[in-house]
């Protein structure tokens, strides 16, 4: 049986009073342990148990640590605590809700950027893809972040792909250089003076 270094994850008592507690936990707990093809399913049951308390523990704590119910107790926790069409829409509404960076501030832009960039990669993991060329979900997502980018990331982003208004996928594609180049530009000598 393979041995796990401490792992320092947070626990989870089950309280719904945020819906996307469990989802967080569940996607940690999973990189760390559920996808660890070294250890038992056995061992994994005990692990999950370690980090959950409360509803959430008395939802599992009497399945015997044995391979079999390491599926069956995260299938009921998932049907317990997993409320997808939540997190979903919570994901669209961070996209919905970002507030323009201002211009010339790469820092906010940048900070703009991995949060539309993390909704979008969040939303595909429960299926919602906006990354798939030129569909209707790539062409809403990449127009919600669009409208509220600055001028000349836009005409930068532009000239890099060769057309009016990118897919979400080129935006996040290329976001990162464009900020780069935008920043070089503004430290420039000739934007000093």
């Amino acid at each position: 049986s393979a041995r796990l270094k401490e792992i320092k994850l947070p626990f989870f008592s089950g309280t719904k009073t945020d819906a996307m507690e469990f989802n967080d936990f569940f996607t940690l707990f999973e990189e760390l342990v559920g996808k660890n093809t070294k250890i038992s399913g056995a061992s994994k049951l005990l692990y999950l148990k370690t980090y959950l308390r409360n509803d959430a523990l008395d939802l599992i704590k009497h399945l015997s640590n044995d391979d079999v119910n390491y599926e069956l107790a995260v299938g009921f926790l998932k049907r317990e605590y997993l409320d997808k069409d939540t997190v979903v829409e919570k994901h669209i509404r961070k996209i919905y809700e970002l507030t323009a960076p201002p211009p010339r501030d790469t820092t906010a832009l940048r900070s703009f950027m991995h949060t539309a960039r993390t909704a979008v990669y969040e939303l595909k993991t429960f299926g919602y893809s906006a990354l798939d060329g030129d569909t209707l979900g790539s062409r809403v997502i990449s127009f919600l972040i669009w409208e509220k980018l600055p001028t000349n990331f836009k005409s930068r982003m532009g000239i890099v792909i060769g057309a009016d208004i990118p897919t979400t996928e080129q935006l996040l594609e290329h976001y990162s250089d464009i900020i780069r180049t935008l920043e070089r530009l503004s430290s420039s000598p000739d934007n000093t003076k």
